[in-house]
């Protein structure tokens, strides 16, 4: 797992634009609003913006979540304007020797820019 000082962000001239927007936040909102509302489909361009953004929105880094930790881990993800839910697989429990993972549902106020944990269940570490 690579450490927070060695995974690189996406340099703003590089992010994929979405209506001529590079700024993280603005450009994940204008993709959103691209998005008809209900389930996403797996999307590496949604999971570049989010991972890109992350920092930028207040409660992104409760629980030790990290920009980082999001690339190759979004779960079923709902897009309800101005809200976009995830689930993450969280593994700090099998670091210590549980066969559990930590399963989070996020909610991200694309609006308000806040990040929050709405909950939290044990599944089976994949």
């Amino acid at each position: 797992m690579k450490s927070k000082s060695q995974v690189k962000k996406t340099p703003v001239e590089k992010l994929p634009t979405v209506e001529g927007t590079t700024m993280p936040l603005e450009a994940l909102r204008s993709y959103l609003g691209s998005q008809p509302p209900g389930a996403l489909a797996e999307d590496e361009q949604l999971e570049t913006l989010l991972v890109s953004g992350w920092d930028e929105l207040d409660g992104s880094a409760d629980g030790g979540m990290e920009s980082h930790k999001l690339k190759g881990r979004m779960e079923s993800a709902t897009w309800n304007p101005p809200i976009l839910c995830f689930q993450i697989e969280r593994h700090g429990g099998t670091v210590n020797g549980s066969v559990y993972a930590e399963l989070q549902r996020w909610e991200i106020n694309c609006e308000k820019r806040i990040a929050i944990t709405i909950s939290s269940t044990p599944r089976n570490a994949k």
